[in-house]
């Protein structure tokens, strides 16, 4: 963003303020969610049961990585990324990455959901969710009213973003402080 009155950029990226404001951090968070297995629900039956914490520490840290550190780097354009290109730039390129396989957990979460609610035989689905409809809520609450994010929830957050990608100050930046938010296009390369 604009920051101050001589048009200098400021980056969330530059200075560790807490211990959650590292990539160490949230690399190993992303990590550690993504070592768990994602139960499968197939034609015979679950592999593997879901549980509820497992459902909220996932899209925790997923909402976390997209609305903390993807987009707040993103914003900034292809000319603050270079200029950064030594240290962030591959590190952006991992979370990206990671980013993505969070995206896929969470469609495997939902289809998991979906067959479950399927199934005939109530009995292998109730092993499959001990917790039952509480997977259902904390699921649907966590894509619906992301918690620890500056919006309600991750539809609004994704909106707040493009809005401000819309807003007059980056129409009067260069392109290359410009970047295109739905995307993430300066981080796919």
């Amino acid at each position: 963003m604009l920051a101050g009155s001589c048009g200098r950029y400021s980056s969330t990226h530059r200075v560790a303020v807490t211990a959650t404001d590292t990539f160490d951090y949230i690399d190993k968070r992303c990590n550690a969610v993504l070592a768990t297995p994602v139960p499968v629900y197939g034609a015979s039956g679950a592999a593997g049961v879901l549980q509820a914490a497992a459902l909220r520490e996932a899209e925790e840290a997923h909402s976390e990585l997209e609305f903390e550190w993807l987009r707040q780097w993103g914003v900034q354009g292809a000319a603050h990324a270079s200029t950064h290109g030594a240290y962030w730039a591959p590190r952006m390129r991992a979370l990206l990455q990671s980013w993505r396989r969070l995206e896929a957990r969470t469609a495997a979460h939902c289809r998991f959901l979906g067959r479950a609610a399927e199934d005939d035989d109530r009995g292998a689905a109730a092993r499959a969710l001990p917790e039952g409809v509480r997977c259902y809520d904390v699921l649907e609450q966590l894509l619906t009213k992301r918690r620890g994010v500056a919006t309600a929830n991750k539809q609004e957050g994704r909106e707040g973003w493009a809005a401000r990608e819309r807003h007059r100050v980056y129409a009067e930046l260069a392109p290359s402080y410009r970047t295109s938010l739905r995307t993430f296009s300066l981080l796919a390369h």
